[in-house]
């Protein structure tokens, strides 16, 4: 599964949770394994996200290259 799948899960079944008519300590337990997969997550994608971030850092080379105009050589042949 995706990442955005289980985000998509997980909060379906905090929605739903209240409804389904289940014993209230179940209920307690599956609020706490649905926080634990959601800390998972998020542990997950600020990882990642900073993987990105200092690969982008590390990228040789200046940040801003102005563009010249560079004038095309006539080629005289005949």
């Amino acid at each position: 599964m995706t990442k955005q799948q289980v985000l998509g899960v997980t909060g379906l079944c905090t929605v739903l949770l209240p409804f389904l008519g289940i014993p209230n300590t179940w209920k307690l337990n599956i609020v706490i394994i649905i926080g634990l997969i959601l800390l998972a997550l998020y542990w997950k994608m600020r990882r990642e996200s900073q993987a990105i971030s200092v690969k982008i850092q590390k990228q040789e080379g200046p940040a801003f290259v102005e563009n010249v105009l560079v004038e095309e050589k006539k080629s005289t042949d005949i």
